[in-house]
């Protein structure tokens, strides 16, 4: 029943109509669809942030290698380090810690 309405429609109409229809669902298709600008947009924005947070990880990354070979290379270091970030101490020994606010 509606197809037949569809087609008698058709017919009555212009005949540029089927052409200005299906330009119409095609260009909304690429807009809005699955593959469409949209998408590709939110998308790129998106790979945009994640390799900005890969160049700071990698950044992240030297920094503390290069820190791991520091200590590795002098315990004056690690043991500065183990007193300050960590509290640890000596026997018979008392470490303060003084932060500013």
């Amino acid at each position: 029943m509606e197809k037949e309405k569809i087609k008698q429609l058709f017919k009555k109409s212009k005949p540029y109509l089927k052409y200005v229809i299906a330009i119409g669902i095609f260009g909304f298709m690429m807009i809005f669809g699955k593959y469409g600008c949209v998408n590709k947009m939110l998308s790129d924005r998106n790979l945009r942030k994640l390799e900005e947070r890969n160049t700071y990880y990698e950044q992240e990354i030297e920094s503390v290698k290069s820190q791991l070979e520091l200590l590795k290379n002098n315990n004056d270091d690690l043991e500065r380090l183990a007193r300050e970030k960590y509290g640890m101490k000596k026997e018979n020994e008392d470490v303060f810690i003084i932060t500013e606010k």
